[in-house]
């Protein structure tokens, strides 16, 4: 299932929101330093400015949820879930703390436990895509394509510059064997970031399965260039020299 969990993680990684936390007392300085760290990909930092600020107020709950953000980029995910579970015990509407949870029960493979949280968190936040998006990529971890695209269909209309949707769109119905309307949700999503290796990974896989070599060899091209995971490099030169020989 790695490779699920690895482009679970190009439409689902930031599902962890930092929350934005304002003014001069020091736990928010702390708390503001840490979301430097996080930004800059230093966790470690990041989580002894949240460990500073939750010293000086135990009752912060943004920045329980942002050191769980750290925690999940670390693959410490049951100490994440229990930030999440102290930020949901400060406040139990919140719909962030229920979507970021639900996050780490998905990278731990528990898919009922993740979708009740972001069906909590839709119950909190109906206008909420990001939680949209997920459950529908639950929906597809479990095969159920149609449920998935609606989901993904309420995200897209709740973010229409929302790209991670329109994608798992695309895989949704390549999965049903729909591999025109798969090319025409990645396209969508390129057309909302022109940057999105997977979108042209998988619209050359879409490509290829219709025949049309020479639209996979220009998607494979374009992945290629964008794509630094070495796994995803491999794969997709071993599609580019299955093509051109």
């Amino acid at each position: 299932m790695k490779w699920m969990l690895a482009y679970a993680c190009a439409a689902m990684c930031a599902v962890l929101l930092l929350s934005a936390a304002c003014g001069d007392n020091p736990a928010e300085a702390h708390y503001n330093k840490g979301v430097s760290y996080e930004v800059a990909g230093e966790y470690r930092l990041a989580i002894q400015e949240y460990d500073k600020a939750i010293e000086l107020d135990p009752n912060f709950p943004d920045a329980y949820i942002s050191r769980g953000f750290a925690y999940d980029n670390l693959g410490e995910l049951h100490r994440a879930i229990e930030d999440y579970d102290k930020a949901i015990e400060l406040d139990s509407n919140y719909a962030r703390a229920y979507n970021n949870r639900g996050h780490s029960y998905y990278l731990l493979e528990d898919f009922g436990r993740a979708m009740d949280d972001f069906n909590k968190a839709i119950e909190v936040d109906s206008s909420y895509a990001l939680a949209y998006n997920n459950r529908g990529w639950i929906y597809f971890s479990l095969q159920s394509y149609r449920s998935a695209i609606a989901d993904f269909d309420r995200a897209i209309e709740l973010d229409l510059d929302f790209s991670w949707p329109h994608y798992n769109k695309g895989r949704a119905y390549a999965r049903l064997g729909e591999h025109r309307q798969a090319i025409m949700h990645y396209t969508l999503a390129i057309d909302v970031d022109s940057n999105y290796a997977d979108a042209y990974h998988y619209r050359a896989l879409a490509h290829m399965v219709l025949g049309d070599h020479r639209l996979a060899i220009d998607d494979l091209d374009k992945a290629l260039t964008l794509t630094q995971d070495p796994e995803d490099r491999a794969a997709i030169s071993g599609a580019l020299s299955a093509l051109q020989q």
